[in-house]
């Protein structure tokens, strides 16, 4: 793994500053971060919530404050981070660039997402969808799990109409969609993970090609064919490819994981489930509860591009860092 800078005298974004050199976490393992990684958070924010991990070679950034300092400031914590595991995985995605590349691929992603879109084509779709999905989990009886049996089929088959996936399966999906999630966190460089999410990402590349084919002489509602469909679009296609393996993968796990742990929760707590039963104007905020409780997106990288302080921590130009939101969203729980 690639040492800790020990440098501490820099210029930060707002002037000349001193920040102190960020403690090194060397009790941390991976396995334990796979397992249980809630009583390392508690530890490493009581400590700050910014240290060096050398197990997983950057720094961890674990604090509510230190990770929204961030998200402020793009200009010094960048998404293009060099070397990315998820560019590795999944290709140069919008999420591992900053503005404007940023701004213009989000852009074209979103006229078959936007709100009005959702009412127009794809709310009466997710209703029955749900419903087809509810009486295939409740058909399968005790034992039935509520995860796999029926909020990832939900999410892969609404993710197939929205994404206008016409030639898979949802099975095929939620494989894509769990082996490069997988990939994109491979920091053990275990040779397995690299092989199932390559796979993946030729597979879903041979999938996209048939189907921009398709799509363009059978427009429909589908994020394809609103692609296809802008008069002055200009996506290469290796973005394309990139932005829907990104799709795939934040468009399947993170809402099936989202409707366990709220439906855990809930089912957990039967003075909050009367709550939202009795006002069903309440589930925007289970819903909003859920993803903060235990956030679908636990940590995603970021990248210096020059010398800064962060919560009083130096970190160098260059710096890896690994944002937690699961640990940041914690504080206070």
């Amino acid at each position: 793994m690639t040492a800790q800078p020990a440098t501490p005298t820099v210029s930060s974004a707002t002037g000349p500053t001193t920040g102190r050199p960020a403690p090194v976490a060397d009790w941390i393992t991976i396995p334990e971060l796979y397992t249980d990684p809630f009583p390392s958070f508690e530890r490493l924010r009581a400590e700050g919530g910014v240290h060096w991990v050398p197990a997983i070679g950057r720094y961890l950034i674990t604090s509510y404050d230190a990770v929204h300092d961030t998200e402020l400031d793009q200009e010094t914590f960048s998404a293009n981070e060099q070397g990315s595991l998820m560019i590795r995985a999944m290709g140069h995605s919008m999420l591992r660039k900053d503005d404007p590349e940023h701004h213009i691929e989000r852009r074209a992603w979103q006229p078959a997402l936007k709100p009005s879109a959702i009412k127009r084509t794809w709310h009466a779709m997710f209703e029955r969808t749900a419903r087809r999905c509810l009486a295939d989990f409740q058909a399968k009886g005790p034992g039935a799990d509520l995860v796999w049996d029926f909020a990832a089929p939900y999410a892969a088959e609404s993710l197939r109409a929205v994404t206008g996936l016409h030639n898979v399966t949802s099975a095929d999906l939620q494989r894509w969609s769990q082996t490069m999630i997988d990939a994109t966190g491979n920091y053990a460089d275990d040779p397995e993970v690299w092989a199932k999410g390559e796979a993946s990402y030729r597979e879903v590349d041979a999938a996209l090609d048939e189907m921009l084919a398709w799509h363009a002489r059978f427009p429909d509602d589908s994020l394809i064919s609103a692609l296809l469909s802008m008069p002055d679009y200009a996506m290469p296609l290796e973005s394309i490819r990139a932005n829907l393996k990104m799709t795939i993968g934040g468009g399947l796990n993170e809402p099936r994981d989202a409707i366990g742990v709220a439906a855990w929760a809930l089912l957990s707590d039967p003075d909050q489930l009367r709550l939202v039963t009795e006002d069903p104007t309440r589930w925007d905020a289970v819903f909003d509860e859920a993803i903060r409780w235990v956030a679908p997106i636990g940590m995603y990288s970021r990248q210096t591009t020059r010398d800064t302080v962060l919560q009083g921590v130096h970190l160098p130009a260059g710096a890896k860092l690994g944002i937690s939101l699961l640990s940041a969203n914690c504080c206070g729980s």
